[in-house]
């Protein structure tokens, strides 16, 4: 059977047809790619070991244990404690073994700008020296909450923070004795208010004092540096009185008053007699006065 033209280009039309669709199918989704094409993941590094080293316990400077000469003496003849002719804490760093005198060379321009700071206080708080030289602190007793609290009111303008901290502690914040020399001060000097709290008898039983007593006779040594600087001024005040009292004193029966009791001073007087001298003419002074005076004393030192 004979086939014709037509019918011939009509198959090959449908066979490519039948091609082409073939070729034009979409492509799968997700492509499929071979394991050895795929990247690799990272490699995960091992964390690193935490070593924890302990703290060391924070707390304060133990003293060294080293042989030193106790602050509490007794006189064989009064049967009492040798008084200090400096505030406890001063003597305890100035009698402290680990403290040399080339040391203290050293401590001088420190000192004085300490004994600086003290006289202002002095000059801005006599009302509160006098009560502490008159002798309120022995009427002191925490066990009355109340009325130990309004003593510690009062004091408060003389101790810390409103004045330089202990002595062997402000030295070694100034970088100017180390913890264990400023540990060994203070034990010193803390061992001296404890063995005066428990008084002479006490100490030859081998008895502690009573806590109350500790507590003020701490705050006691606190004040002594405030009332040792005002005794200074009083006999350095004393060597100028002609200059000092005209200057400070408007009042002329007053002054003339002042001027007299002056004339008991002269150049052989001892510090002793001219700070006794000084109470007498200041007794009738009010504060304002008596600040005048020593704020001249301050104003007309050598600059």
């Amino acid at each position: 059977m004979k086939i014709s033209k037509y019918c011939s280009l009509a198959l090959v039309l449908a066979a490519g047809n039948i091609c082409f669709a073939q070729i034009t199918a979409p492509p799968p989704a997700t492509p499929v790619v071979p394991d050895e094409f795929k990247p690799s993941a990272p490699p995960v590094e091992p964390a690193p070991e935490i070593i924890s080293v302990p703290a060391k316990p924070k707390g304060p400077t133990p003293a060294p244990d080293v042989p030193y000469k106790r602050l509490a003496e007794i006189d064989p003849a009064t049967g009492q404690f040798k008084p200090l002719s400096e505030p406890a804490e001063w003597v305890a760093v100035r009698t402290n073994p680990l403290i040399t005198a080339e040391m203290w060379a050293k401590f001088d321009p420190y000192l004085k700008a300490r004994r600086a700071k003290y006289e202002l206080i002095v000059v801005q708080n006599l009302k509160a020296i006098d009560q502490v030289r008159g002798g309120i602190m022995n009427n002191a007793n925490p066990g009355r909450k109340e009325e130990f609290g309004g003593i510690v009111g009062l004091v408060k303008p003389l101790t810390t923070p409103n004045a330089p901290a202990a002595l062997a502690s402000a030295l070694q914040s100034a970088a100017l004795i180390t913890p264990e020399q400023a540990a060994l001060s203070r034990k010193m000097a803390n061992e001296y208010a404890f063995e005066v709290a428990a008084g002479p008898e006490r100490i030859k039983a081998g008895k502690k004092p009573d806590a109350e007593k500790a507590m003020v006779e701490v705050l006691k040594q606190r004040l002594e540096e405030p009332q040792f600087v005002y005794r200074q001024m009083q006999i350095e005040a004393s060597r100028s009185l002609d200059t000092l009292l005209p200057a400070s004193v408007k009042d002329e029966a007053l002054l003339k008053q002042a001027m007299s009791l002056a004339g008991k001073i002269s150049a052989d007087t001892s510090d002793s007699d001219r700070a006794t001298l000084m109470d007498e003419i200041e007794k009738g002074f009010s504060i304002e006065v008596r600040q005048a005076l020593y704020q001249a004393l301050l104003d007309n030192r050598p600059k």
